[in-house]
């Protein structure tokens, strides 16, 4: 590496989409729509697309024990 190169530091995502949401928690697309309109989990739309925030879907499992 020279000076003028700096390595590429990765950056640990806050939010993830629909999709990779229902991946994480196990769920098909409907069933987390079904929670999103039930106001049982929250998320944040930017511009057309919707994410649902890491700690809100960590914040939803603990809810539900």
């Amino acid at each position: 590496m020279n000076a003028t190169t700096r390595p590429i530091t990765p950056v640990e995502r806050l939010a993830v989409r629909v999709e990779e949401a229902a991946e994480i928690l196990g769920i098909g697309r409907s069933m987390l729509f079904l929670l999103l309109k039930e106001g049982r989990l929250k998320s944040v739309k930017i511009g057309k697309r919707r994410l649902i925030p890491l700690l809100e879907l960590e914040a939803f499992l603990l809810r539900q024990s």
